[in-house]
């Protein structure tokens, strides 16, 4: 954990919604990962969006600060509404809606890849380059 510019520490949690799993993790601010959890992939949209919530709530702590939720399929930005994956259940969920309700912080769902691509940027192979590029294979 790092010193938040507003004092105390911060950390957040990141959620991959992916096509056969939910993977979590808590961030520390200096970019160190303390802890991870994988849950199956439900078959219905209220019980994927049932894991997200209680598998990250327990992921969360007093110093958590945001939240990244990164969605296989389109994700219209910045609403945060997931309308359509492959491979996931539901259209048209409003998660970012949802998951902010239930934990009051600020929180930002987005495609995978391109949560992936600013993941690589602020904490991962990119950072401090200038141009890059991020190719998925899933």
């Amino acid at each position: 954990m790092t010193n938040h510019p507003r004092g105390g520490k911060t950390n957040t949690l990141g959620v991959d919604v992916g096509g056969s799993f939910i993977k979590m993790l808590r961030l520390a601010g200096d970019g160190s990962i303390q802890v991870t959890r994988s849950l199956p992939l439900p078959s219905t949209a209220a019980e994927m969006m049932q894991a997200v919530v209680r598998g990250a709530s327990e992921l969360r702590d007093k110093e958590t600060v945001a939240v990244g939720v990164g969605m296989a399929g389109l994700v219209r930005w910045p609403a945060g509404v997931f309308a359509w994956g492959p491979h996931l259940p539901g259209t048209e969920i409003g998660a970012r809606q949802q998951l902010q309700q239930e934990w009051s912080l600020p929180v930002v769902v987005d495609n995978d890849v391109n949560c992936a691509a600013l993941a690589e940027l602020e904490v991962g192979a990119a950072i401090g380059v200038r141009h890059g590029v991020m190719i998925t294979i899933g």
